[in-house]
């Protein structure tokens, strides 16, 4: 003990500065946007905050105190890609089954597993090894060594390369599937939110690239490349990602300020709520009923048999939208495909046809949700 030394530097400062503003986002995000939409990103967090708990530990000098504890963040990085790829496919709408959720987990659940032949070992095992990381005498240079730590020889690949590839690769396969996603549901979803877990994923892609350089471009031991990056870059790792996304919701703060959902404390069941709001979509998109200037909840409540409150309720704690945002979402989308087939359409005849009063309404609407006037709209596409 008396060789691993309390130590408070720079970059341990900066370990800490990354695990608080990750505890304050989760707290924020909780109260504010409420668990159960925002389960993975939160989710997310926790790890992060683990990573960067257990890095303080080591570059402090107190990882000797909870030595049973050293290493144990490894596996951990693989929890970032699954997590960050299911809560962006929750927002989208992207259904995936229970089945093929749990398969992003074997990763983590496989060298966890593997990683019980370190955690295992005799503590002086490990405070010789720590000892060696910090670059400090060890206490003692006799330690017990109960079995091997990595008999399949696998540690060398996994813990830089592997990782690496792997937050890199859930990145890019996210980016891509949100595109996918855009090109068919364009107006479903607020730029913000796209531009938010679009910033998610390349932080993976960004994060997989920098902890490989990190290590100098090692490949099983091999070193081909030397770092750029000090010797203690590879510890703020996670804080590295934490100041970027804390800098994001800092620069977007609506982010953060928006309210969690009006009927959060709603007793219905979810999976009713799931259900009845299917039925709902349905018969909007079915009969087309949002191209009606009467189109109202009331009028969903007398086709479906639900009250008025009910519809209203249902909506906004599934689809995180009120009644009139949904409404302009189908309007909008609607109005892209006739300006995109109907070449001579007149744009106030059109502002009618989609239901809306006056054609000022459809403008701000349609440019709000675009970025583009109709008519700019109807050009680009015609280019």
């Amino acid at each position: 003990m008396a060789n691993t030394p309390l130590t408070l530097d720079i970059s341990t400062i900066m370990i800490l500065f990354g695990l608080l503003q990750a505890v304050l986002i989760m707290v924020v995000f909780i109260h504010r946007r409420g668990f159960a939409q925002h389960a993975f990103f939160i989710l997310n967090l926790a790890v992060l905050v683990y990573i960067q708990f257990h890095s303080f530990l080591v570059h402090a000098g107190w990882m000797a105190h909870l030595i049973f504890l050293f290493n144990s963040a490894t596996p951990m990085l693989l929890l970032l890609g699954p997590f960050i790829a299911l809560y962006s496919y929750k927002t989208i709408g992207i259904a995936v089954s229970p089945t093929r959720r749990t398969l992003h987990f074997v990763p983590f659940i496989g060298y966890f597993i593997y990683s019980f032949n370190f955690f295992l070992q005799d503590s002086s095992y490990k405070l010789f090894l720590l000892a060696k990381e910090r670059g400090v005498t060890p206490v003692t240079e006799e330690y017990v060594k109960n079995f091997p730590v990595d008999p399949w020889g696998v540690q060398g690949w996994v813990v830089v390369e592997l990782i690496s590839l792997h937050l890199v690769s859930y990145g890019a396969f996210t980016l891509f599937k949100i595109y996918q996603h855009q090109k068919t549901h364009s107006s479903k979803h607020p730029k913000s939110t796209i531009h938010w877990l679009q910033f998610l994923s390349i932080i993976l892609v960004l994060g997989g690239i920098v902890l490989f350089l990190s290590q100098g471009g090692v490949v099983n031991g091999y070193v081909f490349l030397k770092t750029p990056f000090p010797a203690f870059a590879p510890d703020l790792f996670g804080s590295l990602v934490m100041y970027s996304i804390a800098l994001y919701l800092m620069v977007k703060s609506d982010l953060l300020t928006f309210k969690r959902a009006k009927y959060h404390k709603s007793t219905l069941r979810q999976d009713f709520i799931k259900e009845k709001v299917q039925v709902v979509q349905q018969m909007i998109e079915g009969e087309k009923l949002y191209l009606s200037p009467e189109f109202s909840l009331d009028l969903l409540a007398s086709k479906t048999g639900l009250s008025r409150h009910h519809i209203s309720q249902m909506i906004n704690a599934e689809l995180q939208c009120t009644f009139s945002e949904l409404t302009n979402q189908y309007r909008v989308q609607e109005a892209k495909e006739r300006l995109a087939q109907e070449e001579f359409v007149k744009i106030e005849q059109l502002a009618y046809q989609l239901g809306y009063k006056s054609k000022s309404t459809f403008f701000n609407v349609f440019k709000k949700h675009t970025n583009l006037t109709p008519a700019q709209y109807r050009n680009s596409r015609t280019m």
